[in-house]
């Protein structure tokens, strides 16, 4: 998808590219639909945020965090519980696990008092969708079987040893 320059910069993403700029981050705005509705995407604290501008309503604020599963990620159902235990207990935090593209998404929606007023609404949605995706892959962690698990479990099928027996 093509960058927009600024003077095609719809108000409402203009003025979120030119705030992330001010705070020192690089700001790229790509067009998401022709309703008015734009990602605008930075990066921060190593990790690659988007920001979806609303033109038609310059009060929401919505921020998304994606990552790709990782290797050795086999068990769509531990992911998904993962997914909505995190969600649960952190309530303000959608995490949304796409298997088909091996991906998972971490969100928040926020209403601004002002419209353009983004200070510390987007600073605490990213803590905490950092926070969200940390518990994620750590909880992740503890159900993939470890590189050397999967050794040993291929190892074990091709010398054809029976489960009980390892």
């Amino acid at each position: 998808m093509m960058a927009l320059m600024d003077h095609e910069y719809l108000p409402v993403a203009k003025t979120i590219a030119d705030w992330l700029r001010q705070e020192g981050h690089a700001a790229l705005v790509e067009p998401t639909n022709d309703r008015g509705v734009h990602t605008v995407a930075f990066r921060t604290r190593g990790h690659a945020f988007a920001l979806v501008a609303y033109e038609h309503d310059p009060a929401f604020c919505h921020v998304k965090l994606g990552y790709g599963l990782p290797a050795g990620a086999n068990d769509e159902l531990a992911a998904l519980r993962i997914a909505s235990a995190i969600q649960a207990s952190m309530k303000a935090v959608k995490v949304s696990v796409a298997w088909a593209n091996l991906s998972v998404m971490f969100e928040v929606e926020q209403f601004l008092s002002e419209p353009g007023r983004l200070e510390g609404i987007v600073w605490r949605a990213v803590a905490v969708m950092e926070d969200a995706a940390r518990r994620f892959f750590d909880d992740l962690a503890a159900v993939i079987p470890s590189p050397a698990d999967r050794f040993i479990e291929t190892m074990a099928r091709e010398l054809g040893v029976a489960e009980n027996e390892r």
